[in-house]
């Protein structure tokens, strides 16, 4: 079995494995600790461990994730129109992460009844249904034990699906020669799939049975048996994670290697949001009125027609207002974020 060496270092503060430094650099600092590490390269410990028979390489670069970051906070909503004055982001971290790979096929049968009524008499009759499927799969989960990564990107990546197309074959030579940056697969095959796997492909057997049954069923039931082939297959899966910092508070930003997928948490400016907001209490007074119309309706009342009719385009005429004013808004915001945009990325 083929290994591949990993140069860690560990903060001797804290304990986590440093992903991210400039081997040029004298000292750096913990990302999680902030402890100023000396003699960088003195605390770097080499560790062979098992190699990954496949792999997702990166198809974007650093400054495609830059890029994408700066286009998040230009898109996303109520993000302050300064943010780029006061943007400092801290070292992005490029790294491959061990995950496990599932691979077989389940079968689950289900059952369940559905009311039919007889358009005669109006009578209800219970209807049985029952099926089978079977499907295959391939589900991943990772391969690595906690504390050693943000609980963002763990997070993040535990969610991450398998695409077998977008994988291939681990060059192990290459691999040393780029210094690609990863973590030790120190999980257990079997444990991880009784503690994660296992349940995802039971809730993908579930959700197949639900599709396969009629609408409306009630009292549904389903048994799933699961066969499988590949029993925790190691692969190695591309990230980029970086926490950024806006007026002393950190946020972060995470993508998969080919861009696909992304998370960002982000500032909200309470000013801009409370502007786009600030006619929501006459929703709240058309719906009470439409409320009252419908019970004055009710009592056979004349006035009661009139005040539905006035409420719902009172509601309509609101919602087309509203929502020009909220786009002219955001519009307006998104603007200002495009310039700050520019001049932080020098164009």
């Amino acid at each position: 079995m083929e290994t591949i060496t990993l140069h860690q270092v560990t903060c001797p503060e804290c304990g986590s494995v440093v992903m991210s430094y400039s081997p040029m650099a004298n000292d750096v600092e913990c990302p999680y600790c902030h402890q100023m590490m000396r003699t960088v390269e003195a605390l770097a410990v080499k560790r062979d461990v098992i190699c990954a028979s496949q792999y997702m390489p990166f198809t974007s670069s650093l400054q495609d994730f830059g890029q994408h970051l700066v286009n998040a906070l230009v898109k996303r909503k109520y993000v302050p129109q300064d943010i780029f004055s006061f943007l400092n982001a801290e070292n992005a971290m490029k790294i491959y992460l061990p995950m496990f790979v599932y691979e077989g096929k389940y079968h689950v049968r289900w059952s369940g009844y559905t009311e039919e009524k007889n358009s005669k008499d109006g009578t209800s009759e219970k209807q049985w249904h029952d099926g089978f499927v079977i499907q295959e799969f391939a589900v991943m989960a990772p391969a690595y034990k906690s504390g050693q990564l943000p609980d963002e990107l763990k997070q993040f990546a535990a969610t991450f699906p398998y695409d077998a197309a977008a994988m291939k074959p681990f060059d192990f030579t290459s691999a040393q020669e780029e210094n690609v940056a990863t973590v030790e697969a120190d999980a257990d095959a079997d444990a991880v799939w009784s503690a994660t796997a296992k349940k995802q492909v039971e809730e993908m057997a579930e959700k197949a049975a639900q599709h396969d049954a009629p609408s409306g069923i009630s009292r549904f039931k389903h048994d799933t048996h699961i066969d499988i082939y590949s029993n925790g297959k190691l692969v190695l899966i591309p990230f980029w994670f970086v926490y950024y910092n806006y007026r002393q508070e950190r946020y972060f930003f995470i993508m998969d290697g080919s861009g696909r997928k992304e998370k960002l948490t982000a500032p909200v400016d309470a000013d801009q949001k409370k502007e786009a907001n600030k006619y929501n209490i006459y929703y709240w007074i058309l719906g009470i009125l439409l409320i009252i119309g419908i019970v004055v309706a009710y009592f056979k009342n004349p006035a009661g027609p009139f005040i539905i009719g006035a409420a719902v385009l009172g509601v309509i005429g609101m919602a087309i207002f509203d929502r020009m004013r909220r786009k002219k808004i955001h519009n307006a915001a998104q603007e200002i974020r495009k310039e700050g945009a520019a001049r932080f990325l020098g164009q």
